[in-house]
């Protein structure tokens, strides 16, 4: 399916996505991020005395978001081309920028730099709501720790702890996932890439100021890089499944406790799932979710770096 076109239903995003990871990923907000991707460019190509009109600038500005769909995916259909459908379509709702958008960049110049950015506000979005969990588990180890309970090793057990002490634990194997995080988040600060590299203008544009005015904040990337090496995306998927890893455990140590040998915990009806055959069972789906994506995240990882390596 082309990226103009109407996208084809993602199971694992209808089903499991948050409504600020959907937004994200929508194609609205990556063909949003290659509006304001040539609208910068345009701007830092300005500066440099480059005959583009202010009207063509206004204009742009005026149009980073009313995306008509389907005059990109005819332009898509006549060029066999996504960009260049962007392109035109931006040109038709900005006629005075018709001849200037993309002027002396790659395809790699939005492509790439939209992955970074989604990347960037993706990791945050999550480590926002890691942050907040683990928060949560701190409060309930408190609250709890006064609550005696029989600890359990290899599902056998163990010497009496108790259930604040616990939680205080899984705490403790998850309070590196923020910095994992936030490690990524500094990987992929770096742009803009592919400003220009392959038609010669890459040395007379001020890439700098075209990465500030993204909101890059580090370091801007080699200027002979034309795409975005794909370390990017292998280094941000480690992180992703190491702490997608610990989750797992976490789930499948509460699956146990959940089970009937143990019947430890019980969980609030508004996070579980009914039988189809038995009405009075109780499904951890929530545990199940963590524990299919944190497989599902592996098996990518495995596969991506496969790839790069070979």
């Amino acid at each position: 399916s082309s990226s103009a076109s109407a996208p084809i239903p993602n199971v694992l995003a209808e089903r499991y996505a948050s409504t600020g990871m959907l937004a994200l990923w929508s194609a609205q907000t990556r063909h949003g991020l290659w509006r304001r991707l040539w609208l910068a460019l345009a701007e830092a190509e300005r500066d440099l005395g480059i005959d583009i009109p202010a009207a063509a600038i206004a204009e742009m500005r005026q149009h980073l978001d009313d995306i008509d769909f389907v005059k990109v995916a005819a332009y898509e259909k006549r060029f066999r081309h996504d960009v260049m459908a962007h392109v035109h379509a931006f040109g038709e709702a900005a006629p005075a920028a018709r001849g200037v958008i993309h002027l002396g960049a790659t395809s790699a110049y939005v492509t790439d730099n939209a992955d970074l950015i989604q990347m960037q506000r993706g990791l945050g979005l999550l480590r926002s709501r890691v942050i907040s969990v683990l928060r949560t588990l701190a409060s309930f180890a408190s609250k709890w720790k006064d609550e005696p309970t029989l600890g359990y090793t290899h599902l056998q057990p163990a010497q009496p702890i108790t259930y604040g002490f616990y939680l205080a634990g899984v705490a403790q194997s998850l309070e590196r996932d923020p910095g994992r995080l936030a490690d990524a988040w500094a990987r992929t600060n770096i742009s803009p890439l592919g400003a220009g590299a392959l038609a010669g203008t890459t040395f007379a544009i001020d890439r700098a100021s075209v990465a500030r005015s993204l909101g890059f904040e580090g370091q801007v990337e080699n200027a002979l890089d034309a795409v975005a090496t794909r370390d990017f995306g292998i280094e941000i998927l480690s992180a992703l499944t190491q702490i997608a890893l610990g989750w797992s455990r976490v789930a499948q140590d509460y699956h146990v406790m959940v089970s009937h040998e143990f019947q430890k915990i019980e969980f609030p009806d508004r996070v579980t799932g009914t039988s189809s055959i038995m009405p009075q069972k109780k499904n951890p789906v929530v545990l199940e979710h963590l524990k299919g994506k944190a497989g599902h995240l592996l098996g990518l990882y495995v596969a991506s770096a496969t790839a790069v390596k070979g």
